[in-house]
């Protein structure tokens, strides 16, 4: 039983482990970023910091999912506790009897226009005042109650009681994001521009804040915001619309440090069409090449909706500026990257469902042409038409006779017809009896 046990649940120990040691070292590494850079010392003294020392889940992303939220609470009421720490030693700064550096760095950019560090810009004001009046507080609070609702729905007496109470509360995620990708727009915390660092040495003037407005060493030091990066982790860019027959559009896009493999999927939303559905579809671009794409055909509602809204129903092509706007989640792992594993592969699609062999097929042939033979890989069987209209028949007809596939341009022929299975597995089975 425990062997048994481990072998089931190992790889989601790792994958678990893995996330939080990376997040760990994040941590790690913005802490040291804040406690050692010189341009955040004067940041440092105002605050009293303390100075000190697989890719895929397969299987098991529900119980990945539940872990990375435990781990967005736990980490967000951190966040909180230190910005309410932080905002009461902004307090301290301005109290009356506040002296020495503590209080010079306080008093700075009292008159319009002048930079500060200190955001609490009197002491009258109250902490909650001060919070409710800053962009960062704002979204703070709005990324705090989307936070709490999505969790205390999510509990299993909700989820078994009113489903549909869970699921559509679920997708106050929106909110989160979105304030998520504007929270640092406050800049709240603030450090020492490259500029006033050049010319306000930290180490020769912080004895000297006395000397700060007249002393030519010593000019008043200048403060601005880290600038605010979380809207780019999940900016998409589309790059190219293409209209395909058979009411089939391919959409390439680009994102930050996007990176998949063969057979991966991705979840696609349009807000001007639905602002609650996700919709899956499989990546059809090499990992080889500097985007991502799907191919998507009108099947419903939702696809037939998207292609008209990109004018890929046959009407004049869209510029790019005015398409719209679509989120991007994953991408998601699938078992076709295992298809390098083996010396032989047997690929079965049928329609659009063969999307997923486009994207394995681009990678084999970009690694060919890198010289990079795929690993272990030396067969692999296809092709079958198996539906094909009256112009198509008469175009195949012509071009019989050629070297190449008159359909994929290939030395390998293309069958037409549906397979036989049972002889094409005996023929596989025959030609590599290992």
């Amino acid at each position: 039983m425990p062997v048994c046990w481990i072998l089931n649940e190992s790889v989601f120990f790792v994958v678990a482990l893995s996330w939080l040691a990376v997040n760990v070292y994040l941590f790690i590494d913005a802490f040291r970023w804040y406690a050692e850079e010189e341009a955040f010392f004067y940041t440092r003294v105002i605050l009293g910091c303390c100075r000190g020392p697989w890719r895929r889940q397969l299987d098991k992303n529900l119980k990945f999912h539940k872990l990375v939220a435990y781990g967005i609470a736990v980490n967000s009421v951190i966040h909180i506790a230190a910005h309410l720490f932080n905002l009461e030693r902004y307090h301290l700064g301005q109290a009356t009897d506040a002296e020495g550096l503590l209080a010079a760095l306080s008093k700075l950019g009292h008159a319009p226009n002048e930079s500060y560090l200190n955001p609490v810009r009197t002491l009258h004001t109250g902490t909650t005042t001060e919070l409710l009046m800053t962009v960062s507080g704002i979204t703070g609070l709005g990324i705090s109650l989307a936070l709490i609702l999505i969790m205390t729905s999510s509990t299993e007496f909700i989820r078994q009681s009113s489903y549909e109470l869970f699921w559509y509360t679920h997708h106050i995620f929106v909110v989160f994001f979105v304030s998520l990708a504007i929270h640092g727009g406050g800049r709240i915390i603030r450090g020492q521009t490259p500029e006033s660092l050049r010319l306000h040495n930290v180490t020769f003037c912080r004895d000297r804040y006395a000397e700060w407005q007249e002393a030519a060493l010593c000019p008043v030091p200048q403060f601005s915001g880290k600038e605010p990066s979380a809207w780019k982790w999940t900016l998409v860019v589309i790059t190219k619309v293409v209209s395909h027959p058979s009411a089939v559009m391919e959409l390439h896009m680009k994102k930050r440090d996007f990176k998949m493999a063969p057979g991966q999927y991705i979840f696609i939303q349009c807000p001007s069409i639905s602002p609650l559905e996700w919709h899956p579809f499989t990546l059809t671009s090499a990992p080889q090449e500097d985007f991502f794409s799907v191919h998507i055909r009108a099947s419903g509602d939702w696809t037939e909706a998207l292609l008209k809204a990109f004018g890929a129903e046959g009407q004049a092509t869209k510029e790019l500026c005015s398409i719209p706007r679509l989120a991007v989640d994953g991408p998601y792992g699938s078992s076709l990257a295992d298809a390098f594993h083996y010396p032989v592969s047997v690929c079965i699609a049928a329609g659009i469902g063969v999307t997923p062999f486009a994207s394995l097929l681009k990678s084999m042939w970009y690694k060919c042409c890198e010289s990079q033979s795929p690993p272990g890989l030396s067969k692999v069987y296809h092709i079958y038409l198996t539906g094909w209209d009256e112009n198509q028949a008469i175009h195949i007809a012509l071009h019989w006779d050629e070297s190449l596939d008159v359909i994929t341009g290939l030395k390998q022929k293309t069958f037409y017809g549906r397979p036989n299975w049972n002889d094409e597995f005996k023929k596989i089975a025959y030609n590599h009896p290992r």
